[in-house]
């Protein structure tokens, strides 16, 4: 008998207990050379192990990384995995390093392998097995310090413009959707029924800055009126969010990097409010998803009234693979098997939730191509909380992060970050100017008027402009979108008196400094309108000289 052979009776006779629970619920025998931790594809749905079991690790080494690795599967999320996975096959699959070894070769290794080794000796540390505390205690202490990306042009914050533009993409998205037609079955198996889910999923994660995958996670049980409680000893009921009399939701959200309990098992404390125009666009998006829902259990045979339709849904994810439409199934009971409160069946992959983001084509000053992802939209709204005074605790309830973790965005120097988005507006607004050129009067199109009913300029679609839902209204947030032609001899300066006295009225008005938040649009927009008028001033001394000549 060879030694391979050997090592391979030994682990199998130390599989006793090889049968355990993934995070995810699904049944995973450890002695298995691939391990299933995910019922759907998404990353790190499937890890190979077949490389532990035919390693040469000594017999107790090999015994400790499959209780790491157990462990690790039923703590941690799959993607995570994925990395500690790799990192463990290249540097410890012939055994665990002496320190000194580690040693050795630590300056030559990149921080990602360095924080997934670091990852590694904690949970071994963790396990009891205190023969490799050393081990973590020298990792811990010798990670690369990371560099504050925050403000990088194309991972950290998005600008003022780049956000905003991303905003306009996603609510022209949801705006141009028809919600109130009867589309047939075929609707839900393509990809218009994935276009708007994904619609709506990038609305919702940009509204309540959380994670790709706490999104996933989301059945319609999750998402209650305002006035509702989710019954959940974690949310305390005066923790909640009043009601405003309006039809307001709320949603429930897990918490995403949780190593003491399972998937969906630790809501956040407090529930977090959406605003009216959402509220109303996921009441649609139910709607038309529970439209789908009927059609499909009719396609299988089942009739159900709109009560047990509603209490079917409960457990359903809010954001659903598109497959589901081409299962067959026998009964009701067999679908209420399939979704449960803690399942994950049939729930859209966080990965295809991040990479929608970044299919939108967004306008930027600063980069050619930009692109939103959930990390640089994090970035924005800590980096503006915390420009605008919000204390620790205020923006990790924000974002749903630790106080730790917002404590570079409160040290960072935002003097140079406003120069230079001064700066980029400018840039982006004449050069938006002088590639479209500021409209004459013509009298054929859909006209834009100041507070003195006089022609300012006109609308390239009128439809967009019905649709606009600009807060500082007509005029005046019209300057510097798209969507808007000044035209060059109107009286852009009346205009502008009006936004000056209006900030002039709204600065006196303030009772706290984090209120100035208040008047930053209303600042960008007077910087735009002074654009305007240098450019049509520019325009008109040209003409006049032409003239001359």
């Amino acid at each position: 008998m060879n030694n391979e052979e050997t090592i391979g009776i030994k682990r199998l006779v130390h599989s006793q207990k090889n049968i355990f629970i993934a995070n995810s619920g699904l049944e995973i025998n450890a002695l298995d050379e691939e391990w299933i931790l995910l019922p759907n594809k998404d990353k790190g749905y499937k890890i190979e192990m077949g490389w532990l079991h035919s390693s040469n690790m000594p017999e107790d080494e090999y015994n400790m990384m499959l209780d790491v690795f157990k462990y690790s599967v039923q703590k941690l999320s799959a993607s995570t995995l994925v990395g500690n996975i790799f990192v463990a096959k290249q540097y410890l699959a012939d055994g665990i390093p002496l320190l000194h070894q580690l040693k050795a070769m630590w300056s030559n290794l990149s921080t990602g392998h360095k924080k997934g080794l670091n990852s590694l000796f904690c949970r071994i540390k963790k396990l009891g097995y205190r023969a490799y505390s050393s081990h973590h205690d020298f990792t811990s202490k010798h990670l690369n310090k990371e560099t504050n990306n925050h403000l990088d042009p194309l991972k950290g914050s998005l600008s003022d413009i780049e956000f905003d533009s991303f905003i306009s993409v996603i609510n022209k998205k949801i705006e141009n959707f028809n919600w109130f037609i009867e589309y047939d079955f075929d609707f839900y198996k393509s990809q218009k029924f994935s276009s708007i889910s994904y619609a709506i999923s990038a609305k919702l994660l940009t509204s309540i800055i959380r994670r790709p995958v706490q999104l996933q996670r989301m059945k319609w049980s999750d998402l209650i009126p305002l006035t509702s409680s989710f019954n959940e000893k974690r949310i305390v009921t005066h923790d909640m969010a009043a009601s405003l009399g309006k039809p307001l939701l709320q949603v429930r959200v897990y918490i995403a990097k949780d190593s003491k309990s399972g998937i969906r098992e630790q809501p956040e404390k407090y529930g977090i409010p959406l605003h009216e125009r959402l509220s109303n666009e996921l009441l649609n998006f139910k709607k038309l998803y529970a439209e789908g829902v009927k059609l499909w259990l009719e396609l299988n045979g089942h009739s159900v009234n709109e009560k047990q339709l509603i209490k079917l849904l409960q457990n359903m994810p809010i954001f659903l693979h598109r497959s589901l439409f081409e299962l067959k199934v026998n009964s009701i009971d067999e679908i209420k098997e399939v979704f449960t409160d803690k399942s994950v069946a049939f729930h859209v992959n966080s990965s295809s939730i991040g990479k929608s983001l970044e299919q939108h084509i967004i306008k930027s000053e600063r980069v050619a191509i930009a692109k939103a992802t959930s990390n640089r939209l994090r970035h924005t709204i800590l980096t503006r909380g915390a420009r605008d005074g919000l204390s620790k605790p205020q923006l990790a309830k924000i974002t749903g992060v630790t106080m730790q973790a917002v404590q570079s965005y409160i040290d960072m120097d935002f003097k140079t970050r406003t120069m230079i988005d001064k700066r980029y507006i400018g840039n982006s607004f004449l050069k938006k100017a002088f590639n479209s050129p500021i409209s004459e009067l013509d009298f054929n199109g859909h006209y834009i008027y100041d507070n003195d009913f006089n022609v300012v300029g006109e609308a390239s679609s009128q439809t967009s402009c019905n649709r606009c839902s600009t807060k500082l209204g007509r005029p005046l947030g019209c300057y510097g979108c798209e969507n808007f032609k000044p035209f060059l001899e109107a009286d852009h300066r009346a205009v502008l008196s009006a936004a000056e006295k209006k900030r002039d009225v709204n600065r006196t008005a303030l009772i706290a400094p984090l209120q100035s938040h208040s008047l930053e649009k209303l600042n960008k927009q007077i910087t735009l309108i002074n654009y305007t008028i240098a450019l049509c001033d520019d325009m008109l001394l040209k003409r006049v000289q032409a003239n001359v000549e």
